[in-house]
């Protein structure tokens, strides 16, 4: 066998295992950081983390 052939093939390998692990069921939350809470549209909703609110969507 050609060593390219190899290669590709680890490669591929890799790659499906990589595309096929399962994914966090973490919420998405954005990065802007509110003084107070805000009022966010449905599904998200709003959650605190330290002196910070933000609008977090459920990812399920």
């Amino acid at each position: 066998m050609q060593l390219s052939f190899i290669f590709a093939a680890a490669l591929a390998v890799f790659t499906s295992s990589v595309i096929a692990a399962p994914q966090a069921d973490t919420d998405i939350c954005l990065k802007i950081c509110y003084a107070d809470k805000p009022d966010c549209t449905a599904p998200s909703y709003a959650k605190q983390t330290g002196d910070c609110w933000t609008c977090c969507t459920p990812s399920a």
